[in-house]
């Protein structure tokens, strides 16, 4: 009968005093570029979730798509991708809003709405 062996071929994370998580990357952090300067792209997996610790809160992110930077996004927003920016076309408004400057926000606020359902974070109406 072969011996049989057992290796282990993952850097182990452990954590005294561990809380539910027990993933020691998990954190919670102050902020999510506080979240990615402390994770290393090498110890980075996809789904690998953190904690965004935000007036008391813990909000949870994770890596959906890779394990770049951008692929850390808020959980519950599956699949969000960003999306190419709009030129900012609302004129700086005077002391009297004019009705072009009025249309010009109006315009915004309907790209943002938009983009925002294309998305999927707001409903279609």
């Amino acid at each position: 009968m072969e011996d049989s062996y057992i290796g282990v071929t993952k850097q182990l994370n452990i954590v005294k005093k561990a809380y539910s998580n027990i993933d020691s990357k998990y954190g919670p952090y102050d902020s999510i570029e506080d979240a990615l300067s402390a994770i290393p792209i090498s110890l980075r997996k996809e789904g690998l979730t953190v904690g965004i610790l935000v007036s008391g809160t813990i909000y949870e992110s994770w890596f959906n798509g890779g394990v770049q930077d951008e692929n850390l996004i808020p959980k519950g927003i599956i699949g969000a991708k960003k999306i190419e920016a709009s030129p900012d076309t609302a004129l700086t408004v005077s002391a009297a809003y004019s009705q072009v400057e009025v249309q010009a926000i109006l315009d915004e606020l309907h790209d943002l709405k938009n983009k925002m359902r294309l998305a999927g974070i707001l409903e279609t109406e």
